[in-house]
């Protein structure tokens, strides 16, 4: 039993990692995204631009949408797959602590 809660405790570890780098991963595609449509905005405005700069930059910005939302998802995911474990330790620990009581009371007797 206690291999499996260091089991858990590990890939709980694991996860929260993850969930972390995609995190930062994340804000860094956001401040990249808010970067370029600054960029857009000031190049339109002053006409610097040409059109084929300005579909290549909105064509990267779909591209890094598209890896934001992909990314969210994988958040959520993880998100998920940490609450199910949680819930599953939890009840791993309740059946080990009722067994532990158990054990404790055959002992004595």
């Amino acid at each position: 039993a206690s291999q499996a809660a260091e089991d858990l405790r590990n890939q709980q570890q694991r996860m929260a990692e993850m969930q972390d780098a995609l995190t930062t991963e994340l804000r860094n595609l956001r401040e990249r995204e808010e970067k370029q449509l600054k960029d857009i905005a000031a190049q339109k405005q002053f006409g610097v631009s040409s059109e084929a700069q300005l579909s290549a930059m909105a064509s990267q910005l779909d591209d890094q949408s598209t890896a934001l939302s992909e990314a969210k998802a994988e958040v959520k995911r993880l998100t998920e797959g940490h609450q199910e474990l949680t819930t599953t330790h939890t009840e791993v620990k309740l059946r080990h602590d009722e067994t532990a009581q158990r054990l404790a009371a055959l002992e004595s007797q």
